[in-house]
């Protein structure tokens, strides 16, 4: 989840809606047979095979795209305390201090991993928002002082945190617009447009199966547009990433809840294998 106005391509991509989970999610089940492992496999892969039923048409979508922040701690002195959701200078004990720059974007894309001076790596994620603590328009553009506001907590998982407990999936996970019904949070959806794309992702080159997960939003984000998570790769790879409302629009297909592989990715998003 993101603040407002999060997102590095042309529209900005948005403030998350919602605060970290309000209860702890329920682990998912290991696989238990031959063909969820299987499955389970294709999903780590994407070699995921087309669904064998495609459910509702989503049309005139176009999407943004967001990534993990890279960011370096710096000594007190040259930097700015990471803040929580009640102000206090956060981990308590052992505050985390950015460089403006560092701080701003982490804000931006709401989630970053930070590399601290022991050596030892935390990934901040988005919690809440309060009064302007860092002026970020100084650091990052005058269009984004309000990534000032921001308020960080620890994320569970290692790309960060998206709605609903899910946690984010790299070139997996997709944020839409909380208040539409077509593409709620927690549908799988198949998109044609991004089947045979090729991307970088842990240093390797993937071929994209066309399935994604909703399991984030963002307050820019609205009606007909997606936000695609790209980990911590910061180009969009996928060429149906056009950043612009004013390119040419892809379809998308809702999933059936109870299709195996939108289990599966259900259970991906909330932690499981």
């Amino acid at each position: 989840m993101r603040p407002s106005g999060s997102s590095t391509d042309q529209v900005p991509a948005g403030v998350a809606a919602e605060s970290r989970p309000d209860s702890e999610p329920e682990r998912p089940a290991a696989p238990t047979s031959d063909t969820d492992v299987e499955l389970a496999e294709q999903a780590r892969t994407f070699s995921l095979p087309a669904p064998d039923r495609l459910g509702e048409e989503v049309t005139d979508l176009w999407s943004t795209h967001y990534h993990l922040w890279e960011a370096t701690e710096v000594e007190a002195e040259d930097g700015f305390v990471v803040l929580d959701s009640d102000d206090r200078p956060f981990p308590a004990g052992s505050p985390v201090h950015l460089t403006g720059r560092d701080w701003c974007m982490t804000a931006l894309e709401g989630s970053g991993h930070v590399r601290r001076l022991d050596d030892s790596e935390l990934t901040l994620n988005y919690s809440a928002q309060g009064e302007v603590h860092v002026e970020c328009d100084r650091f990052i553009g005058a269009s984004w002082r309000s990534q000032g506001r921001v308020r960080f907590g620890t994320a569970e998982g290692p790309y960060g945190d998206g709605v609903s407990g899910y946690q984010l999936v790299p070139f997996r996970t997709i944020a839409v617009d909380r208040d539409q019904a077509t593409i709620p949070y927690g549908a799988a959806v198949f998109i044609p447009a991004a089947v045979g794309q090729t991307f970088e992702h842990d240093g390797a080159s993937w071929t994209h199966d066309g399935w994604f997960f909703a399991g984030d939003t963002g307050g820019a984000i609205r009606d007909e547009h997606i936000d695609t998570f790209t980990g911590s790769t910061t180009d969009p790879a996928l060429a149906y990433v056009t950043s612009s409302p004013d390119a040419p629009r892809f379809v998308a297909h809702r999933i059936a809840d109870d299709h195996a592989t939108a289990r599966l990715l259900e259970d991906l998003h909330r932690g499981g294998p």
